[in-house]
């Protein structure tokens, strides 16, 4: 399903779509004896208990966190604020169907600095990710932009790339519907709330797309954050929240949640360069272990929804059925490239052998 279509499910099914403002850019955030307050690019003044940061890795609210931390020298870190970078792009699009790409398939390609992802929705629609290395790493916010010029000819320079079944990137490319190019930035930061403010989503841990976790994870926030809020709501009916009481609700969201999106950022890294073969020991991973473990990346992945977050106080859908606790690892997400690690190592003691 394309994102456009799921907004505007969303949009609709809202109860109430007039508290859904759009064009509203933040420009301040102020904090207030009892609240706090966003004041936007045209004038207007919105008042609350709580900001909520799901503004994307280009976040204003974390900017304006970070401002008004520094009246608590040392509260945040300048080691954190200069922790994103970027070493890898994405030209990203959809395209009408192309015979010998059928739906319901996903197609990964792996070459040497580069990655083809192609999807097949409803209809045989392709939903595809080019991704690219770098020729260095880029420090946040000095990352490289890309127009649809850069795009165009990215695509030119790979458009013999094969991708499956007599498929080539030239044919996806000449039946796209819509496409962008964008860097990849890449950091998990440490800091998720501060006074009234709190963070979710790309605005505290931005991944590449490789494992396809980002969105998840900035749902499971949103579900573990309201988790949370209900906790704290319902606890001190009928007064409302005082900032003790929220900064502690922020406090245990962030506990509760931190090692597990940390685990979930540390594979998509390391998946984003097994996927570019960027090294010896992930290229031999890329060319030797993966192609004959097709079943891994499903299972592995199967793992990370098993354990997600879900709401606490609704009940779950029924497709979320028993079938999915025989994937349920509660375990580090590092632990478990263990067994690709070691075959590479085998294979390698094999060949020295050999050379003797």
């Amino acid at each position: 399903m394309a994102r456009q279509k799921l907004l505007e499910i969303l949009y609709k099914r809202y109860p109430d779509s007039s508290n859904i403002l759009t064009g509203k850019r933040v420009t301040e955030v102020r904090q207030l004896d009892r609240g706090a307050c966003v004041i936007t690019e045209d004038g207007s003044v919105y008042k609350g208990d709580l900001i909520v940061g799901a503004d994307g890795v280009h976040s204003r609210i974390r900017s304006e966190m970070w401002r008004l931390a520094e009246h608590m020298p040392g509260r945040i870190a300048q080691k954190e604020k200069k922790s994103m970078t970027a070493q890898y792009a994405c030209l990203f699009g959809m395209s009408s169907p192309i015979p010998g790409l059928e739906a319901g398939e996903q197609v990964y390609a792996f070459l040497n600095g580069l990655t083809i992802v192609t999807s097949h929705g409803k209809n045989g629609r392709l939903f595809w990710f080019f991704i690219k290395r770098l020729d260095r790493k880029y420090l946040y916010p000095d990352v490289v932009r890309f127009s649809n010029e850069d795009a165009a000819q990215f695509c030119c320079q790979i458009a013999e790339v094969h991708v499956w079944n007599g498929v080539y990137v030239r044919d996806i490319w000449r039946n796209r519907e819509a496409y962008s190019m964008t860097a990849l930035e890449e950091s998990f930061f440490r800091t998720w709330h501060y006074g009234r403010m709190v963070l979710l989503g790309d605005s505290v841990h931005k991944m590449t797309i490789n494992a396809g976790q980002g969105a998840n994870s900035a749902i499971e926030d949103t579900a573990l954050l309201s988790s949370t809020l209900h906790d704290l709501i319902y606890s001190t009916s009928p007064q409302i929240p005082s900032y003790l009481q929220i900064n502690r609700a922020l406090e245990k969201y962030q506990a509760r949640g931190h090692n597990r999106v940390k685990d979930i950022y540390d594979w998509s890294w390391y998946i984003a360069r097994v996927h570019a073969r960027d090294g010896l020991l992930n290229t031999l991973i890329s060319r030797y272990y993966i192609p004959y473990r097709v079943n891994v990346p499903a299972d592995m992945i199967s793992g990370i929804i098993a354990d997600a977050e879900s709401i606490q106080f609704l009940p779950l859908p029924e497709r979320s059925g028993p079938g999915w606790s025989m994937y349920s690892r509660k375990r580090s997400m590092v632990l478990r490239l263990k067994w690709p690690v070691l075959f590479v190592v085998v294979l390698v003691v094999g060949w020295w052998f050999r050379g003797l």
